[in-house]
């Protein structure tokens, strides 16, 4: 989702969508006990900052793209970590990130040479 204030009905209308999302989350009872579970303060904690993050970037940026904040780059990384060692020491883990950097920079360029 992208934000702009150029449309400032729009951008009210997402920031409340927002909003009522995470009061969703909050109320939420999740398991037989209806306990609070980590994930539910992760998700408000990032769309919490999202919001804020939002209102400081619009005051000097026509926009704010919501997804260039999302993890899944991270998340690409780990899982190519672990994609022969599910629980890698930390030399392991070391050694995997390495070899997946130098393979980052030998891939050929998509424009040629």
């Amino acid at each position: 989702m992208a934000l702009s204030r150029r449309k400032e009905d729009a951008y009210n209308d997402a920031i409340n969508f927002f909003r009522s999302f995470m009061d969703i989350i909050a109320n939420l009872t999740i398991g037989d006990r209806g306990q609070w579970k980590p994930v539910q303060t992760g998700i408000l904690i990032s769309t919490t900052s999202i919001i804020n993050m939002a209102e400081d970037i619009l005051y000097d940026q026509p926009f704010f793209l919501t997804s260039r904040v999302t993890q899944d780059c991270l998340e690409n990384l780990f899982s190519c970590v672990r994609y022969r060692n599910p629980d890698p020491t930390a030399k392991e883990f070391k050694a995997a990130l390495k070899a997946i950097s130098v393979a980052q920079y030998l891939k050929p360029s998509k424009y040629g040479s």
